[in-house]
């Protein structure tokens, strides 16, 4: 396969999606039981070029989260043997939006 990952191609993501980085306070819990919760299947397999890429802005942007041009919550992992984009799922993307609006009128 070459530079795909489970037939996605490894431009194919982030470009399409229009995927930049969440600029909120709050962040995946540390703990990877509690993480995992916040999450929603089906995951969106991406390269591993693609995963560096994307972590570099998560790291460069201090947040463990990416939006698309929808509106749409994710994260990045390892998931089913390859890297994957990571739908976070609503009830958690609601909280976060909520809490960050508090925040963003307490200060």
């Amino acid at each position: 396969m070459g530079n795909q990952t489970k037939g996605v191609d490894k431009h194919s993501t982030s470009s399409s999606l229009g995927l930049i980085p969440y600029q909120g306070k709050r962040n995946l819990p540390g703990e990877m039981k509690k993480a995992v919760r916040w999450l929603r299947r089906p995951y969106k397999p991406i390269s591993l070029q693609e995963h560096d890429r994307l972590q570099a802005q998560l790291v460069e942007n201090g947040t463990d989260f990416l939006i698309d041009k929808k509106g749409a919550l994710f994260t990045i992992g390892n998931a089913d043997g390859g890297h994957a984009l990571m739908p976070i799922d609503s009830e958690h993307w609601d909280k976060i939006k909520t809490q960050d609006v508090a925040h963003r009128y307490s200060a």
